[in-house]
């Protein structure tokens, strides 16, 4: 999505508001796909410096993906705070600054980028889900299933049996 600054650029160094919806398209991430539930709200100020733009805000983003425990479906609400810089060169002082052409900058990548660093570790449904039975597949947050209590086979279960002598004081 092309944000226009040619306002910016016109009236340097004046923060100008801005709000913008787009279409992120579905992505993976750490192998788990993830999918917007809908537009993308970015908004914010910018503030054009010579040549530089310089953007600040929050991107609003409801993302859905698979429960890494139970494999249903888990949606998470973000509100990520940003502040980034757009230069029309590449400049060595300013590395992560994005680039832009004409009097437009492309805020896809920016968002794609603040996004991703914001994703938790682990997306769960909730925050205690329980996860599926290790040997039936039953999702345990639709209840217990009937498989017995007893644990798995562990390559330890056999120091349960281990006897060690006491120590004399």
């Amino acid at each position: 999505m092309q944000l226009s600054v040619q306002k910016a650029l016109q009236r340097q160094g004046e923060r100008l508001e801005f709000r913008v919806e787009l279409g992120l398209e579905p992505f993976e991430f750490c192998g788990d796909q993830i999918a917007p539930c809908g537009p993308v709200l970015v908004e914010g100020h910018m503030m054009g410096v010579e040549d530089r733009i310089e953007l600040d805000g929050v991107i609003h983003a409801r993302l859905k993906s698979s429960c890494v425990r139970c494999l249903s479906e888990a949606v998470l609400e973000l509100r990520v705070p940003f502040t980034e810089k757009y230069l029309r060169e590449p400049d060595e002082e300013e590395p992560d600054a994005f680039l832009y052409e004409a009097s437009a900058v492309d805020l896809d990548q920016m968002v794609l980028g603040n996004l991703v660093m914001n994703l938790p570790v682990q997306i769960l449904c909730k925050e205690d889900c329980k996860g599926l039975c290790p040997k039936c597949g039953k999702n345990l947050n639709e209840g217990p299933c009937d498989c017995d209590s007893e644990p798995l086979h562990s390559a330890f279960a056999v120091l349960k049996d281990l006897k060690l002598e006491e120590d004399e004081p």
